[in-house]
């Protein structure tokens, strides 16, 4: 993404460029609150492991019940 930025601002130094870069610009900033949206969930999973890892509420061997089972 940053490639993307990076060529846009380049791109947009030129007038006759200057719909490219835009177009480019405006294409990064999609595609970064998309990727942002996507890793959201990803990143609560991560944390919500560590936690449990940390806390070692569960541990290997112990028995657990759930609903008389």
């Amino acid at each position: 993404m940053a490639l993307l930025v990076g060529a846009g601002v380049a791109l947009s130094q030129f007038a006759s460029l200057r719909v490219v870069g835009s177009s480019l610009l405006a294409s990064a900033v999609v595609m970064s609150v998309i990727v942002g949206i996507a890793v959201q969930a990803v990143l609560g999973n991560i944390l919500a492991g560590l936690q449990v890892a940390i806390t070692q509420r569960v541990r290997i061997g112990d028995n657990v019940n759930l609903e008389g089972q």
